[in-house]
C-alpha cells in the first residue's frame, strides 16, 4: 500500500513539473492540470499517513492482546453473570388502535449489579400458570442480534433493552402471567435466564 501510494506520487508529481507545450484543443489550460495534479499528489500523501497511522495503531492493539490472555479478558473486561428484568415490564391493552402489547424491560448485568449492553440474541416467553397445561403458553418470540441492539435504551439514570411485543387478539384478558427470558451472550458464550410474574394487566 504504502509503495503504491508513494509511486503514484512520484508520477503525479513528474508530470505536474515537467508538463510543457500546448494542449490539445478543448482541453483545460496547463497550469489547471499542473494544479489539479498537485492537488492530487497531496490528497496521495495525506492517505499515505493515515494508513501508516492506523497501522501503527492496529500492531499495538495486537501486541497488547496478545499479552493478556483470553481468561484474563473475559473475566476482567466483560463479566455478564445474570439478567434483570425491569418492574415496568408487563402487558398494556389500553392503547388507541393497538391490540395488548407485552412490554418487557431487561438488562444484562455484571457482579456490581450493572447493566452492560451485550451482544446477543433474547427468547421471550410468556406464559399463563392459570391455564390449562396444553394452553398455558400464550406466545414465544425470538429476537436476534441486529434487532435488539436497536432496541437499547437509556431512562432515569438507568440503561436497558426495550421490547415491544403484539400479543395474539384472543389474548386472555385476565390470568397469573409470568415472562421468561433466556439470552444468549455471543461473545462469552452463556446462555442466562430469569423469570417474572405480571399477574396483572397494566392499563
Amino acid at each position: 500500500m504504502r509503495t503504491l501510494l508513494l509511486v503514484l506520487s512520484a508520477l503525479i508529481t513528474a508530470a505536474a513539473i515537467s508538463g510543457c507545450g500546448k494542449n490539445a484543443a478543448g482541453d483545460q489550460p496547463l497550469w489547471q492540470s499542473n494544479k489539479n495534479l498537485l492537488q492530487q499528489k497531496t490528497e496521495l500523501e495525506d492517505k499515505l499517513r493515515m494508513a501508516e497511522a492506523e497501522n501503527t495503531q492496529l500492531k499495538q492493539q495486537v501486541e497488547t492482546l496478545g499479552n493478556l490472555g483470553r481468561d484474563v479478558r473475559l473475566e476482567n473486561l466483560y463479566d455478564i453473570q445474570s439478567i434483570n428484568i425491569a418492574s415496568s415490564t408487563g402487558i398494556y391493552t389500553k392503547q388507541k388502535d393497538r391490540a395488548p402489547r407485552l412490554m418487557v424491560y431487561f438488562a444484562p448485568v455484571d457482579k456490581s449489579g450493572d447493566p452492560i449492553k451485550a451482544s446477543g440474541s433474547v427468547e421471550v416467553a410468556l406464559w399463563n400458570i392459570a391455564a390449562k397445561e396444553n394452553e398455558s403458553l400464550v406466545g414465544k418470540w425470538e429476537i436476534g442480534p441486529e434487532k435488539l441492539k436497536k432496541d437499547w435504551g437509556i431512562a432515569l439514570m438507568n440503561s436497558f433493552y426495550r421490547i415491544a411485543i403484539d400479543l395474539p387478539e384472543n389474548m386472555p384478558p385476565k390470568g397469573d402471567f409470568v415472562v421468561r427470558l433466556s439470552f444468549t451472550d455471543y461473545l462469552s458464550g452463556k446462555i442466562l435466564t430469569a423469570s417474572k410474574s405480571v399477574n396483572e394487566m397494566n392499563l
